[in-house]
């Protein structure tokens, strides 16, 4: 269900869907390659595969002498990368020194350890995509190949041969790729650029910003993606100076088939807009969950007891073309005061199946399932846990919602312990478990914010 503020943006979403595309008014891919200071990671058997796949006396010999040469061509090369960052790093190119500086010592070994590089392959800092394309992959790499194939096989490997080495025939060879392992492809920028627009526009409520973020993670879930917006862009809708792209070399078929994935994935992402521009409208899952949920909790008025929000008994809706029915018993009720949730709770029966408190309970626990894993990924950053693929957070899970002796909900929760129950303080590990990196401690903050949307008292959370 959309609201008339929601269909609205999403059409405009819609009309805007080839601006930020290749060639298209506001080209993403261009700027994204221009971007000064990128890593690049080149793993020597991937190397070696691509260049065998263009030499044929290479890809057909299997003795010690192309051996020998695919050793001799992988030595050079890492030579000429590890050559190339340090032009970079001393501040010969357009990257700043001090944004090169940090790139070699922090996120160069971060991403390192993320990746799974080893220390046979290569990872550098680079000054962009294009130089690094251009001077290394198309320049350097054929000149490399070519003195090499002339000192084992002389006479033997022709220049249309070497020419494929740079994936020019979109078979073979090799190229870059944003996407593969842990980049992010330009169609994600695209994603993202659009979500930014949604989020942050003006008069959309809760439940609407919700929907927006659903459709961002159809794309995230396409492509594994974990990044938000505000990783990668400023509000001005820039690039994030703390953003770092990352390289990878892939074979060219591999490279093409990660584009048609792509294209699969902005296809999907765009099709969840689509159904937002087109929605019918009426109270929504998540605006009518709380107000239910509410009406259970808060029980009667009474004196020492002021209740905010929205309250409603019974939420029945019928649409059927243009004409909609709607029964609706609700009352408008004055917030939680320091007394907190009414007395009533204590007698909410949890067992029972058809109690109406036993259901709005299980209506909460929907309610934060939903939204939990949102608010946990936004929550996080250093000091405490930090966003980086994205697991712990969709890991995060209410299981269930009982009372304690004096009547007050106790909601239980749990998260993948392995390997995040190595930063809990008591049972994890030093020096990973502090108080600032509990996961505990993170969850019951994202807990609390989601139920002080629903005006919930006081309650308490717990680790299963």
């Amino acid at each position: 269900m959309s609201s008339p503020e929601l269909k609205k943006l999403a059409r405009q979403i819609l009309r805007d869907r080839d601006k930020y595309k290749e060639g298209g008014k506001k080209d993403l891919r261009k700027s994204y390659q221009e971007l000064p200071g990128q890593i690049v990671i080149i793993r020597k058997e991937v190397f070696f595969n691509t260049v065998k796949s263009s030499i044929s006396i290479l890809r057909n010999s299997t003795s010690d002498q192309a051996e020998n040469c695919l050793e001799a061509i992988w030595g050079e090369f890492k030579t000429a990368c590890q050559a190339h960052e340090a032009r970079v790093v001393s501040g010969a190119t357009k990257v700043p020194k001090s944004k090169a500086t940090r790139l070699f010592k922090i996120t160069k070994p971060q991403i390192k350890r993320r990746a799974r590089v080893r220390n046979e392959d290569i990872i550098i800092v680079a000054s962009s995509f294009d130089s690094f394309q251009s001077g290394i992959v198309r320049d350097k790499q054929k000149k490399i190949v070519k003195q090499k194939l002339d000192t084992f096989f002389p006479k033997t490997t022709s220049q249309k041969e070497i020419n494929t080495l740079a994936g020019a025939d979109n078979k073979s060879g090799a190229q870059l790729g944003h996407g593969a392992g842990i980049g992010m492809p330009t169609s994600g920028l695209r994603a993202l650029m659009a979500t930014k627009k949604g989020l942050e526009a003006k008069g959309l409520s809760d439940a609407d910003k919700i929907s927006i973020q659903e459709v961002q993670d159809i794309y995230n879930n396409d492509i594994k993606m974990f990044l938000e917006h505000s990783q990668v862009f400023t509000k001005a809708g820039g690039f994030s100076k703390d953003y770092t792209a990352v390289l990878e070399w892939q074979a060219t078929s591999e490279n093409q088939k990660d584009k048609n994935d792509e294209v699969k994935a902005i296809t999907n992402f765009y099709n969840g807009w689509q159904k937002l521009a087109t929605a019918k409208g009426s109270t929504s899952l998540v605006d009518a969950l709380p107000q239910v949920i509410l009406a259970a909790l808060a029980g009667k008025t009474r004196k020492n007891k002021r209740v905010v929000g929205k309250r409603a008994d019974v939420i029945k809706e019928r649409a059927k073309a243009t004409d909609k029915t709607k029964d609706k018993i609700k009352d408008k009720i004055s917030v939680v005061t320091t007394s907190g949730v009414s007395k009533s709770i204590k007698s909410l029966d949890l067992k029972s199946k058809k109690g109406t408190n036993s259901r709005s309970m299980f209506a909460l626990l929907a309610l934060l399932n939903q939204k939990l894993p949102n608010t946990v990924r936004k929550n996080m950053g250093a000091p405490a846990l930090t966003n980086v693929t994205g697991t712990f957070a969709n890991s995060v899970k209410v299981t269930d919602i009982s009372t304690t002796a004096k009547g007050y909900p106790s909601i239980g929760y749990t998260y993948a312990k392995n390997p995040y129950q190595v930063y809990e303080v008591g049972l994890g590990k030093a020096p990973w478990a502090n108080t600032q990196r509990d996961p505990r401690k993170l969850i019951d903050r994202s807990i609390r914010e989601i139920a002080s949307e629903m005006a919930i008292g006081r309650f308490y959370t717990r680790r299963q």
